[in-house]
C-alpha cells in the first residue's frame, strides 16, 4: 500500500506556511499514477498560496515497483553528505524488509527485487529511467564520470547534478539539473555507443564496481568522498 502523510514547508520568498499531501511510502504496482507523478514533478512540487512560487518538498520515502523490480529509499538532498551511514542504514533496513532478516515470503519476493538508495527526487527519477531505458546503473555512472572528466565543455558546477533524461534515436538524453528541483540548466546527448563501451569494455571494470555499492549507486560515491568503502 502507499502511506501518505502532511508535509509543511515555508515559501523562501514570503513566507508563507504551505502543506501538501506527502507519500512515505509508494507501491508503484497499487498506484501507478504516483509513479507518474514522480516523473512529472507534480507529486512533490505545489504553488505557494501567497506568492505562486513553486515550492519542492523533498522525499523521505520508500519506492517498491515489484513489477519493474525496484525498491528505493529516497531520502532528501542534504543527507548525500552522509552518504557512508545513510546506505550502512538502509542496507540493514533492506535486510529486514526483503533480505536474509525477513520472513521467507519476503525473502522470495525480495529475490526480484534491485535495492537502490538515492538523495533526491531527481535521484529517484533517473533510477526510474534507467529501468525503463534498460540501463544498467552503475554502467551510466562511469559514463557520467567520464562526460564530467572529458566534456562536453563545462566545468563541474558542484551545485548542479548530471542525470540522463532519456533518449533520443541512437542517443542518451542529458542534463545538469538542481538535485533538489530538477530544474535544468543545460542539456545535451552523448552516442548510446559511448555508454556500450563503458558497459561491456574490462578497462572500465574496476569503476563500474566501485561505483556499485550495495545500494548507492551514484557518481557523488566517488566525487564526494574518494576514501574505501566502508558501507556493507
Amino acid at each position: 500500500m502507499s502511506i501518505f502523510t502532511t508535509a509543511s514547508a515555508v515559501c523562501p520568498t514570503c513566507g508563507t506556511t504551505c502543506t501538501l499531501e506527502y507519500p512515505s511510502s509508494i507501491n508503484a504496482d497499487r498506484r501507478p499514477d504516483l509513479r507518474a507523478a514522480i516523473l512529472d514533478h507534480s507529486l512533490f512540487t505545489l504553488p505557494c498560496r501567497g506568492c505562486g512560487e513553486i515550492l519542492t518538498f523533498e522525499p523521505h520515502i520508500t519506492y517498491l515497483d515489484m513489477v519493474r523490480g525496484q525498491w528505493i529509499l529516497a531520502g532528501s538532498v542534504d543527507e548525500v553528505e552522509n552518504w557512508r551511514a545513510a546506505e550502512s542504514a538502509a542496507v540493514q533496513v533492506h535486510r529486514r524488509t526483503f533480505g536474509p532478516d525477513a520472513p521467507a515470503a519476503a525473502r522470495a519476493l525480495g529475490a526480484a527485487l534491485t535495492p537502490r538508495l538515492v538523495f533526491g527526487w531527481p535521484a529517484l527519477i533517473e533510477k526510474l529511467l534507467c529501468q525503463e531505458l534498460g540501463l544498467d546503473d552503475a554502467s551510466l555512472e562511469a559514463l557520467k564520470l567520464a562526460i564530467v572528466r572529458d566534456g562536453p565543455l563545462r566545468d563541474l558546477d558542484a551545485t548542479q547534478e548530471l542525470r540522463v533524461r532519456g533518449r533520443t534515436g541512437d542517443s542518451l538524453d542529458f542534463a545538469w539539473a538542481d538535485p533538489v528541483s530538477g530544474a535544468v540548466s543545460a542539456r545535451f546527448s552523448v552516442p548510446e555507443s559511448a555508454y556500450a563501451v563503458v558497459k561491456g569494455g574490462d578497462d572500465w571494470a574496476a569503476l563500474r564496481q566501485r561505483l556499485a555499492g550495495p545500494m548507492y549507486v551514484d557518481m557523488n560515491r566517488v566525487l564526494r568522498d574518494a576514501a574505501p568503502d566502508a558501507a556493507g
